[in-house]
């Protein structure tokens, strides 16, 4: 349940948090791209650090920064918020 509460319903809802957030700033469209990215680094450090700790730690490790990510968003007002969540859940 973690993993579908840390990954899937942010991914779902950032970018409408963000557009409510910004009706008319350019970041709410930036979410997606940046929450991409992130994906893509977290991708890279999983398989760079594949021999650091075993498939289990790691998982626990990036269920907490999805958490993390989660509670940033909902918490921090404004930019900082969306930004710490899309790069810790992405």
């Amino acid at each position: 349940s973690l993993a579908g509460f840390g990954y899937i319903l942010p991914a779902t809802f950032l970018s409408q948090m963000a557009a409510a957030r910004f009706p008319d700033g350019a970041f709410a469209q930036l979410v997606w791209p940046i929450f991409g990215g992130a994906a893509i680094v977290g991708i890279a450090l999983g398989i760079a650090t594949r021999g650091l700790a075993s498939n289990n730690r790691r998982l626990a490790f990036v269920l907490w920064a999805q958490a993390l990510g989660v509670a940033a968003a909902a918490a921090l007002p404004g930019f900082s918020g969306l930004l710490l969540g899309a790069l810790l859940v992405g």
